[in-house]
């Protein structure tokens, strides 16, 4: 008789078990995205243009121009996905303590040395006693410059000087109309300012300069989901990360379709320059091992500039997501 109480009370709590399973299966029933305009949203264009479901599901976007707003929503816990930088990333994980992981790595270098094609410029070195705008303080471009820049014997105040007052778009038009003469800018706009000034070039892709000191990409945007999301729904995650794969793949072999809907969807203002950054921003799907790889590296390197940049400290391993 105890071994029949015994049986019905494990198949009870199986039954309970899988009920409780089925109830949070059901509660899912769309998903909020968050994107931001530029080069990190571009990968899943294709996604949010199509509306396309995964697993069944309705996703609902939302593109934002700056990631202060991103940042605010995903503290508060009300996205379920977006597409980030890197460093937020981490200080979400950090912030929250963890409910938030990264899935993929879906962009890389962005970042490029531009300035007038008479100048020889070949080298980081060549840059020595130059004055250059790098836009933003205290931002990621600011954080890779200074390393590569230290990493070849300069220094800023010493033997070169930078220039932190000016926003993207501003030292873009300062460059344009000749006004400054070397600038760190982020794709779209070194290729913004190559198109309307013919006399511009980039005459060194910072990503190239990180990797010969590093052994690893730059990786600077990311996806990252809710941690419950993910535990509840793994399949759901799953089916979303091949999708974002696809699309990936889909906006670097199709750069003229790609452009158009970029433009459509105001991830960028400009079809054709849409179309020319595209091969340079660095689209890409990375996940498991080799995005690890890359970001415990960077991670690292940022704690040594600026831990406030990542939350206080490299996240513990738990913020990559397992398959």
């Amino acid at each position: 008789m105890n071994k029949i109480k015994i049986l019905l009370a494990i198949l009870t709590l199986i039954f309970v078990i899988t009920a409780c399973s089925q109830v949070k299966e059901a509660k899912l029933e769309s998903i909020s995205v968050a994107t931001l305009k530029g080069p990190t949203s571009m990968g899943i264009s294709k996604m949010i243009f199509d509306k396309e479901k995964v697993d069944g599901l309705d996703i609902n976007y939302e593109i934002y121009a700056t990631p202060d707003l991103v940042v605010s929503k995903l503290l508060n816990n009300e996205i379920d996905i977006a597409a980030v930088p890197t460093n937020v990333a981490a200080n979400i994980y950090n912030k929250t303590e963890g409910k938030y992981k990264i899935l993929d790595v879906n962009t890389l270098n962005v970042l490029y040395v531009v300035a007038p094609k008479s100048m020889n410029i070949k080298s980081i070195i060549d840059l020595k006693d130059s004055t250059i705008e790098v836009s933003g303080k205290k931002t990621v471009p600011e954080y890779v410059f200074n390393y590569v820049l230290d990493k070849n014997a300069l220094k800023d105040g010493e033997n070169i000087k930078l220039d932190y007052s000016i926003d993207h778009t501003t030292s873009a038009q300062k460059l344009i109309t000749g006004k400054s003469k070397i600038a760190i800018l982020p794709q779209p706009f070194a290729t913004l300012v190559t198109m309307k000034n013919k006399d511009l070039e980039v005459k060194i892709n910072l990503g190239d300069e990180w990797t010969k000191l590093t052994n690893t990409d730059l990786p600077m945007g990311c996806i990252v989901a809710k941690t419950e999301l993910i535990e509840n729904h793994k399949k759901f995650i799953n089916d979303f990360m091949s999708k974002t794969k696809e699309s990936s793949k889909w906006v670097n072999k199709n750069i003229d379709e790609a452009s158009i809907i970029i433009k459509d969807l105001g991830i960028l203002t400009d079809e054709s320059i849409a179309k020319a950054a595209i091969p340079y921003c660095s689209i890409v799907y990375i996940d498991g091992k080799d995005m690890k790889a890359s970001l415990d590296k960077f991670y690292g390197i940022l704690e040594g500039i600026d831990k406030d940049s990542i939350g206080g400290k490299v996240p513990d391993e738990n913020i990559y997501y397992k398959k």
